[in-house]
């Protein structure tokens, strides 16, 4: 995982108060499969949140962190091969 990937690892971490382990974190290729990633582990942890509230919050802090222009964030984009990030 490159730099960047743990950033966006650790911002979801922090928003979402929850722990995200390495295996986990690997299968989020993209905005999509972190959210799905993001509501299996809320949900161990008896925790559900609105799926509209983290697909915002993902969205907002891939374009932040990785300073991307909101026209090209869609949540199927693979983070690697279409945003860049290593």
């Amino acid at each position: 995982m490159g730099l960047e990937s743990v950033e966006l690892v650790m911002a979801y971490e922090e928003e979402f108060n929850i722990r995200i382990p390495e295996k986990e974190a690997e299968l989020m290729l993209t905005p999509r499969l972190a959210a799905e990633g993001i509501v299996k582990l809320l949900r161990l942890e008896n925790r559900p949140i609105e799926r509209e509230k983290i697909d915002e919050s993902i969205k907002r802090l891939t374009i932040d962190i990785l300073n991307l222009d909101k026209r090209i964030y869609h949540v199927d984009a693979k983070y690697v091969e279409d945003f860049g990030i290593g």
